[in-house]
């Protein structure tokens, strides 16, 4: 009910901070997790690649956890690079 009256769009970029900073969670699942999703909707045009989503993804590139920096590392290359080169 409480995206219904919402655009997609919208009701995403509602949340996009918040989301965002789950990449700075303790656990790595969830950071790793939440670059998985960033990646996807920033990807797909529902986040805006600015603002505190930049801040957060650009961050988890010194994430403690080797895996999570080689992901976020991975997303950055091989899927927003190309899709927003400027």
């Amino acid at each position: 009910y409480l995206f219904s009256h919402f655009s997609g769009t919208a009701a995403v970029n509602m949340y996009g901070d918040i989301l965002a900073s789950c990449m700075r969670d303790p656990s790595n699942l969830i950071r790793k997790h939440a670059v998985f999703l960033v990646t996807a909707l920033v990807r797909d045009e529902y986040f805006k690649w600015k603002g505190q989503v930049v801040y957060f993804f650009l961050g988890a590139l010194l994430d403690p956890d080797e895996s999570v920096r080689e992901q976020v590392h991975a997303s950055l290359l091989n899927v927003l690079l190309p899709k927003f080169p400027n």
